[in-house]
């Protein structure tokens, strides 16, 4: 369940770095290391539903795990 709390701190950080309310976010790209435990399936589902009305409705979540 950390997904939920990894969703919110990513939306949260993207939508505050918004130069100005009319900019939108299409994309974001996520690094974790293999020892977090972040499961891609939740990761985005959490994601998408924190997203909804926001400017970044829509946009895609990348997950990149490494070593």
């Amino acid at each position: 369940m950390h997904e939920a709390a990894i969703a919110q701190a990513v939306l949260d950080t993207a939508l505050e770095a918004l130069p100005d309310q009319d900019s939108r976010i299409t994309a974001i790209t996520v690094v974790a290391g293999v020892l977090a435990g972040v499961e891609e399936e939740c990761l985005t589902a959490y994601f998408n539903e924190l997203c909804k009305c926001t400017a970044a409705e829509g946009a895609c979540l990348r997950l990149v795990i490494e070593p």
